[in-house]
């Protein structure tokens, strides 16, 4: 009788290792996959809040050049949006900057449901690590700006039957209160430079996406003029 041959018996260990490798890859590849559509969208964003600065009319008869130190502001300005965008990138934060030149205020807009679940005022699970996440940005990047306006935002669902609010003013001023009070109990952030407002569903951005509406906006207000200079000098 001729013997059996046998596979040596650490085979099978290397194949289930190499197909256990073999999906690590595939799942890396995923997500930076993943991560690159999220920076294209980043930037299509920025390059849309920047806009208006960018198709100001051309100095002519009727339309007097800048300043040197106001251009320089606004260089200053879309460098400071640049860096809010890598911030939020780099700590996986699904937010878009909007920058206003006009009113001298950035806003740092997210969906409201990153800290709230439905149509409740206390933070979900998941709120507590974006919250110590936009109080560092904050800090980092607080010699730009005076102060913060924390605004609630929903659609015109009203808050579900048997609800603690009684509309949707309350729930968002409520939601806007309590970020507010979370971030200043971080103890990074000065109370006298934060304030919480609920607009309800009377500041739509979108009159067809309802879902888009229900949002929590960071207005980083008082822009520093002198601030925004330097930043336009750094190498």
């Amino acid at each position: 009788m001729e013997p059996v041959s046998r596979s040596p018996q650490w085979l099978p260990i290397f194949g289930g290792l190499m197909v256990v490798l073999l999906c690590f890859f595939i799942a890396l590849y995923a997500q930076s996959a993943q991560e690159s559509q999220r920076l294209t969208d980043r930037v299509v964003r920025l390059q849309s809040a920047l806009s208006a600065m960018a198709t100001r009319p051309a100095p002519g008869p009727d339309v007097p050049p800048l300043p040197p130190d106001e251009a320089a502001a606004q260089r200053g300005l879309v460098l400071l949006c640049g860096q809010l965008e890598v911030y939020l990138a780099e700590s996986g934060l699904a937010g878009e900057v909007l920058a206003d030149w006009d009113t001298r205020c950035i806003t740092v807009r997210f969906p409201d449901s990153l800290f709230f679940d439905g149509d409740a005022a206390s933070f979900g699970s998941d709120a507590y690590r974006a919250l110590n996440d936009m109080a560092r940005l904050l800090v980092r990047f607080g010699d730009c700006f005076d102060t913060v306006r924390v605004e609630g935002h929903t659609n015109r669902v009203p808050p579900s039957p048997g609800s603690a609010f009684r509309d949707n003013w309350e729930l968002t001023h409520i939601r806007a209160a309590n970020v507010a009070r979370y971030i200043y109990q971080t103890g990074l952030v000065e109370p006298e430079r934060l304030s919480g407002v609920g607009c309800g569903e009377f500041r739509p951005i979108d009159d067809t996406d309802t879902v888009r509406n229900r949002r929590m906006d960071f207005v980083l207000e008082g822009l520093s003029f002198d601030a925004l200079v330097a930043l336009s000098e750094q190498p």
